[in-house]
């Protein structure tokens, strides 16, 4: 039996934003991974001192100790270009709309939806939201913490040993 069109699009829709829900797990996952490396602890104790920092507070307190530790220049400049690419591309405001924001269907576009968030910034703004949108977004946040992995690999601030945090060389 065919679906119609209709499912298809908000099927999609529903698999673009659960991307970006794992992406953006996986990006303050690899943020306490950075914290817990710099400071030479165990994962279990970098989750303890990760919790409840959001992206932002996680990028901060990255980016302190790596500076105050005299961490390796590669990794001190991979945080500020999550930090910048974050802050430039507005990745944090858009991921929130995607997530939490209040779906209408779109009347000048039958392939998106009016979302609208009723808190913080952007709050009562309609923004139109599409498939390839949401898409885009969820590749943003992967670029991301693939490309601050690869550096905190590269710098010897983590080793890919069990994805465990292991102290800088």
């Amino acid at each position: 039996m065919a679906k119609n069109v209709n499912d298809i699009l908000l099927n999609d829709r529903n698999l673009q934003i659960g991307n970006i829900c794992f992406q953006w797990a996986h990006l303050e996952y690899l943020m306490m991974l950075t914290i817990g490396s710099l400071l030479r602890i165990d994962e279990d104790t970098a989750k303890i001192v990760s919790a409840g920092r959001d992206i932002q507070a996680r990028i901060n307190l990255s980016l302190a100790l790596a500076n105050h530790l005299n961490a390796p220049k590669d990794a001190v400049d991979a945080i500020k270009e999550l930090r910048t690419k974050l802050q430039k591309e507005k990745i944090l405001d858009r991921r929130n709309m995607a997530i939490h924001g209040h779906r209408v269907l779109d009347s000048n576009d039958a392939r998106g939806e009016l979302v609208e968030v009723h808190f913080g910034k952007g709050k009562h703004q309609k923004i139109s939201q599409t498939n390839e949108t949401l898409a885009t977004l969820g590749k943003g946040i992967a670029s991301s913490h693939k490309k601050l992995h690869e550096k905190m690999l590269s710098s010897g601030v983590f080793k890919a040993l069990n994805n465990k945090p292991e102290q800088i060389e």
